[in-house]
C-alpha cells in the first residue's frame, strides 16, 4: 500500500516538498498512564497575511479545532496513553499537493474546508512555486 502511495505521488510530473513556517500551535493535553507522547499534526490553511483573517477565525473556531483533535488524532496511540496532542499551523495557499501519508489528508466537515491535515510530508507540483 505504501508503495501505491509514493506511486501516486510522484506519476504526474515533478513534485517538491511544502515547506512552512509554523504560524502557531494548538495543544490538547491528555492524561493517561505510561510512557509520555507528543503527537505532532501538520494543519494548512490559506490566508493572505501571517496571522490574517482566516487565521483569526481558525484560532477562535473551537467547533473545527475539537473536530480535527478527535477526528485526526484517532487511533494515534493506545488508549489511556498520557498524549500531548499538537496541531501545528502552516499558512500555505498551495492548491496541488498531496499528502504523503497512507491514510491522505485529514479534513473535517466543521473546518468547511478552510484546513486540511497531515501526518506525512507534503508535495506539490514544482510550478506552484
Amino acid at each position: 500500500f505504501t508503495l501505491a502511495v509514493w506511486y501516486n505521488l510522484w506519476n504526474t510530473g515533478s513534485r517538491v516538498p511544502l515547506v512552512g513556517i509554523v504560524s502557531s500551535s494548538l495543544v490538547h493535553e491528555q492524561r493517561g498512564e505510561g510512557v509520555y507522547m507528543t503527537l505532532k499534526l501538520k494543519c494548512f490553511y490559506c490566508d493572505s497575511q501571517d496571522f490574517g483573517e482566516a487565521w483569526e477565525t481558525l484560532t477562535q473556531d473551537t467547533a473545527c479545532q475539537d473536530s480535527v483533535f478527535s477526528t485526526c488524532f484517532r487511533n494515534q496511540t493506545l488508549p489511556g496513553r498520557q498524549t500531548t496532542e499538537v496541531i501545528d499551523l502552516i499558512r500555505s495557499c498551495e492548491q496541488k499537493c498531496k499528502c504523503s501519508d497512507e491514510e491522505g489528508w485529514c479534513v473535517t466537515p466543521e473546518c468547511k474546508r478552510q484546513t486540511k491535515c497531515c501526518w506525512g510530508q507534503v508535495y506539490c507540483e514544482e510550478d506552484q512555486y
